[in-house]
């Protein structure tokens, strides 16, 4: 014989079900969760603030105690007061051609780490960045859009059309020339250019073209390192910066080259015939870690003054109607000159 089922009552409708909370009713099975969800987290937010204050200083307490252990730098703080020197520091960007955006993105982290230096150093230079346009300018406009408000001059003009000749020396790892010391109103030419080394010996053949001082930093007459002595151009930025507040070459050089490439000091009596090996390069390799927590990689500067006044080219410093800069004085016949092309490259 069939065995008849008994009926099923009817299962009602998730919406349908009689809820508790009036706030949940006629809300779906989704719907009340999430709101559920949403009153969970609304009522822990005192735990989670409290969670957080707690983490907060046990961080900073941490800090502290590596600061005092030696295992973390503290954090550096700008000088009330900074001195002004006739040194000039120009940041070669012509070489964007020979880039591609990935290392164009690098030369513009490379010039933001090279201002944020700038504000720290207790002497400072005259910065200029040349052939400011094109991708490099678009890159600061995506990634640093401050750079309008910092104290320092971009001109869209190549670096021979801004300062005379005369004044200016080209840094190159190949120059034979060894640079002792640097020369007040002088202007130091610094290649802006990030390549991995594909293009050896450019920036020694732009300044050959352009025919203008050139010169190798001593940094094989002072230290010796495991890697290969390839530097980026904000480390040689800061050795420059270093050199004028310490006025000494070594501690320049181990107070800005990172740990991980060895630096050691040379003996005074150790054989030097390695010096005309390959120094620097502004720009064969990645933007080097920051070496103390709380370094300002990124200065947001935008209640400071822009370097450049909305209505001229000229520098800070400099009277309107001579376009000069401290210490130069400009022939006129320079300045018709014709721009010359880039054809070169800068390791430094």
């Amino acid at each position: 014989m069939e065995e008849v089922k008994a009926p099923q009552p009817e299962r009602p409708i998730p919406s349908q079900c009689p809820v508790a909370d009036p706030a949940l009713a006629g809300l779906s099975k989704n719907q009340r969760k999430k709101l559920l969800r949403e009153q969970q987290w609304e009522a822990t937010r005192e735990e989670r603030k409290q969670k957080r204050k707690e983490l907060r200083k046990a961080l900073i307490k941490r800090k502290r105690e590596e600061i005092r252990s030696g295992e973390r730098a503290p954090k550096r703080r700008r000088p009330a007061e900074q001195l002004e020197t006739d040194v000039g520091v120009i940041i070669d960007l012509d070489f964007q051609e020979l880039m591609n955006p990935k290392e164009i993105i690098s030369v513009s982290k490379q010039m933001v780490r090279s201002y944020s230096e700038s504000r720290f150093c207790p002497k400072k230079t005259i910065l200029i960045a040349s052939s400011y346009k094109g991708p490099i300018r678009e890159a600061m406009d995506k990634f640093q859009a401050q750079w309008t408000s910092w104290k320092m001059s971009f001109e869209e003009r190549p670096f021979d059309a801004i300062v005379p000749k005369e004044s200016l020396v080209y840094l190159t790892a190949d120059s034979p020339n060894v640079i002792e010391t640097l020369e007040a109103n002088k202007y130091y030419v610094i290649g802006g250019i990030v390549d991995k080394n594909r293009h050896k010996g450019l920036c020694y053949q732009k300044a050959l073209d352009a025919g203008i001082a050139h010169g190798r930093l001593p940094i094989a007459e002072f230290i010796s390192m495991d890697s290969r002595k390839v530097l980026t151009i904000n480390q040689v930025y800061e050795i420059i910066l270093n050199y004028l507040a310490m006025d000494n070459w070594r501690d320049a050089f181990l107070a800005t080259i990172p740990a991980r490439k060895g630096a050691q000091v040379k003996d005074s009596h150790e054989d030097q015939s390695d010096s005309g090996d390959e120094s620097e390069s502004s720009g064969d390799e990645d933007l080097k870690e920051h070496k103390a927590d709380g370094d300002d990689s990124n200065p947001p500067l935008g209640d400071e003054d822009p370097g450049i006044d909305e209505n001229t080219s000229e520098y800070p410093g400099i009277a309107e109607e001579t376009t000069e800069y401290p210490g130069i004085d400009v022939d006129t016949s320079e300045e018709q000159q014709s721009l010359q092309e880039s054809v070169g490259h800068s390791e430094l």
